[in-house]
């Protein structure tokens, strides 16, 4: 049984605050009466349930539910194309879709069996009584844009969140405020068991971040001033807005927060800290859903710049060839459908530990870069220092002309008018001082820049946001030949 279940049914009776949405709010003992009696449903449903939602009380139910039935649960991001969708589907033998209305048509358009998700029943005399040996399969978009399923039964889960709650030293009276999909592990694991656990409360915002994705760059601070979390999770592209929103408004970030991680991507250690300095207590943290999502974290007390922190206790954490290697209880056990895996795992992550414990990332082993002058570059190292100008959205170091390094450019709206080709000479000036840090040759030499929805049509990056280096490699090429001057 999941520890936050367990931990779920000791509080069955009790009235206080448990998940919240815009629409629903419920206690304890009404979570525990909702989850028992979809459980109880979902008894003769397949083995295998896919979950595909925007986040609401009612994903939290559906979640826990599809857990404590005994099945196997296969939460579908909601960004993955349509033909991820039905390649999910179809590899994890997926037999029904639990979802709400935004997402049944397109399920349906694959050919899937769908169930809508309804509110929950909060008076059901039905008993919970969780099945043992809970499973998720967490499919990753990857750079080639064909998802896999990487496998985590309860071990994995149960490490993860432990470690988890020790290590932010999470307790009842911690709000999370909730901004990332559930979908995501990472977010699942903070925002609904972890809570769960200790017997927290979670606000529900689905709708901030994709507001300010959508130019509101004030929706982060907006929600947090109402919900007053104590815990959130956000990836670097948040908490950029979100210093950015406090910088032009000159608003303070709420007194309750005590800490906000930060993951999936590398962050410029200077845009942590001068979201600390603006009230936002950022540390940023490392993990794969391969290895349980978390492998190392930088905590109050016990961080360090230019680190993602020391790897979480019970996890033995090497350097075999300049590789990220992580060997512990949150180690996959395996890509469904390919052999079973046992052991250590090699994360594909260059890195360095320091003399005190703490990870030192320094990129992908597949993504360096090498120039004319057969110098290697990892190019998240360069990409990092470029993202501190808030008017770059994304930059993407790729290979460029006479075996010099071109950088892609997706700007922010902040600098929509300010990185064009317009004035490239002034701009790419300005995007070289910020790789100042780093030795000439690793510098861009040329940029280019395109927008969200072009970047989309020509699939420069994966659902998830991270960039696929081949095909931005081909695209900029292509670009280089076509002018002169950009």
């Amino acid at each position: 049984m999941l520890l936050s279940l367990a931990a779920l049914i000791e509080r069955q009776s009790s009235d206080a605050p448990a998940f919240q949405d815009s629409q629903t709010q419920l206690s304890y003992g009404e979570l525990y009466a909702a989850i028992a009696d979809l459980a109880a449903r979902l008894a003769d449903a397949p083995p295998t349930i896919g979950l595909c939602a925007k986040n609401s009380v009612e994903w939290v139910i559906a979640d826990l539910a599809i857990t404590a039935a005994g099945k196997t649960l296969v939460p579908m991001p909601g960004f993955f194309s349509a033909d991820q969708m039905r390649h999910v589907m179809q590899d994890a033998d997926i037999g029904l879709f639990l979802c709400d209305e935004s997402y049944q048509q397109s399920l349906q358009n694959i050919g899937a069996t769908t169930t809508l998700l309804t509110r929950p029943v909060t008076t059901s005399e039905a008993v919970l009584t969780p099945k043992p040996n809970a499973t998720r399969v967490i499919y990753t978009s990857g750079t080639t844009g064909t998802p896999k399923g990487v496998r985590l039964g309860e071990a994995q889960l149960n490490f993860t969140m432990q470690a988890l709650t020790d290590a932010i030293s999470a307790c009842a009276d911690d709000r999370y405020l909730s901004v990332l999909p559930f979908a995501l592990l990472l977010e699942e694991l903070c925002g609904l068991h972890v809570p769960l656990m200790v017997g927290g409360s979670c606000i529900i915002d689905a709708a901030a971040a994709e507001a300010v994705g959508n130019g509101h760059v004030s929706a982060l601070q907006e929600s947090a001033m109402v919900a007053q979390p104590s815990v959130m999770v956000l990836v670097p592209e948040l908490l950029r807005a979100w210093t950015a929103a406090l910088m032009l408004s000159g608003d303070k970030a709420p007194e309750s927060l005590r800490f906000l991680a930060v993951g999936g991507a590398k962050t410029p250690p200077e845009a942590l800290a001068l979201a600390r300095d603006l009230g936002l207590p950022a540390f940023e943290g490392y993990g794969l859903s391969e290895c349980g999502s978390v492998v190392a974290l930088n905590l109050p007390g016990a961080s360090r710049a230019n680190t993602v922190g020391r790897p979480l206790p019970g996890l033995d954490v090497k350097i075999i060839d300049g590789e990220i290697t992580v060997a512990g209880a949150n180690v996959m056990s395996g890509y469904l459908g390919q052999t079973p895996h046992d052991g250590p795992w090699a994360t594909g992550d260059l890195g360095t530990i320091d003399e005190d414990g703490f990870l030192i990332v320094h990129g992908r082993k597949d993504s360096v870069l090498v120039n004319g002058f057969g110098r290697n570059v990892s190019p998240e190292w360069v990409e990092a220092m470029m993202s501190n100008d808030f008017r770059i959205g994304r930059a993407v170091l790729a290979h460029g002309r006479d075996g010099k390094f071109c950088a892609l450019i997706n700007p922010t709206l902040l600098g929509e008018a300010l990185y064009n080709n317009d004035q490239y000479e002034q701009n790419l000036e300005s995007l070289r001082a910020l790789c100042a840090e780093a030795p000439a040759y690793a510098r861009p030499d040329d940029f280019i820049c395109i927008n969200a929805e072009a970047a989309s049509e020509a699939q420069l990056f994966t659902a998830s946001g991270r960039p696929r280096r081949r095909v931005i490699n081909e695209y900029v090429m292509s670009k280089l030949k076509e002018t002169q001057n950009v």
